[in-house]
């Protein structure tokens, strides 16, 4: 699940045990995640926070990070500020002014 409005990206992630993401830094958002299922373990700055459902964790921007699942069908929310050039998503057939009902 993905959606891309004016403003604001959300996207559902969920990895298999041991997937995730490498060490990276995002200079252009902060991005807040929500602990959706399973356990996972997010390094910020070297720093460990676990996550497990209903954790929020807010990574600052230009923070470094890296994402590993701990368990099988680790979800998480991943939440931000929609960055320049990404489209809002929409149906086929519509405009972004008519269907709001994708968030």
């Amino acid at each position: 699940m993905a959606y891309a409005g004016e403003e604001l990206n959300l996207n559902l992630i969920v990895w298999p045990e041991s997937g995730g993401v490498a060490e990276h830094a995002n200079r252009e958002v902060e991005v807040l995640l929500v602990g959706m299922q399973g356990e996972g373990l997010v390094l910020v700055d070297d720093q460990p926070y676990p996550i497990e459902p209903g954790s929020l964790l807010l990574i600052p921007k230009g923070a470094s990070r890296s994402i590993e699942a701990r368990s099988g069908g680790f979800a998480y929310l991943s939440i931000h500020r929609r960055r320049a050039g990404l489209q809002p998503i929409r149906r086929a057939g519509t405009s972004p002014t008519t269907d709001r009902s994708n968030g």
